[in-house]
């Protein structure tokens, strides 16, 4: 598999939305008096600022030209040869309801001590490793419809992730799609749970 490009999209911590953007006083109050949750909301913000230099610095060792994007201003793939979720699962499966075409996403953790990340292929550490076996054919996204739904009669395809180990894939939902559903809350509730989302809505 060619990989000449990559989208990095990435979501916005609650330290950047509040502190750096929004400059709410109760949180910096409560970042210098050291409160526990407060100091959390930092450190997982600098957590995140690590995990983004690391995964652009690998990128560009390996030859990627790159392009980062939060992912509320993630729009197209149509000039990437691969698109990388950092964050946690739920921008994981953002990014994978707004793909248009056929650009295979993973995955990557950024804050492994505070998010789960259970679709997520790994943390920076391992990129190289994945860009690696991509590229030689070792590591193939595979292409399967996690949720089947028709619309006005057409059936919508899935969206491409790859999971190493686990052929999970997400069905790319318009808004109305995920009104369906039910609202994208219960898509995100157990994502691996196939017959849990079903139940919830009596299919």
């Amino acid at each position: 598999m060619r990989i000449e490009s990559a989208l990095i999209v990435h979501r916005k911590s609650l330290y950047q939305i509040y502190v750096k953007e929004h400059k709410e006083r109760s949180v910096q109050r409560a970042i210098r008096r050291r409160d526990k949750v407060a100091l959390g909301l930092k450190q997982s913000h600098q957590a995140h600022q690590q995990a983004l230099a690391s995964v652009q610095h690998t990128l560009r060792k390996l030859g990627v030209k790159v392009v980062t994007r939060w992912r509320a201003h993630f729009r197209s793939t149509r000039s990437f040869d691969l698109v990388i979720s950092l964050g946690g699962d739920g921008t994981l499966l953002d990014a994978s309801h707004r793909l248009l075409d056929d650009t295979p996403l993973i995955g990557i953790n950024s804050d492994p001590q505070k998010s789960i990340g259970a679709l997520c292929c790994g943390t920076p550490d391992r990129l190289a490793r994945l860009v690696g076996a991509l590229r030689s054919g070792e590591l193939r996204p595979m292409k399967l419809s996690r949720i089947r739904i028709r619309v006005d009669g057409q059936e919508r395809l899935a969206a491409w992730m790859i999971r190493p180990g686990n052929r999970l894939y997400y069905q790319q939902l318009t808004p109305d799609e995920v009104g369906v559903l039910g609202g994208a809350d219960h898509l995100a509730d157990d994502p691996t749970d196939l017959h849990a989302i079903s139940r919830r809505h009596g299919r």
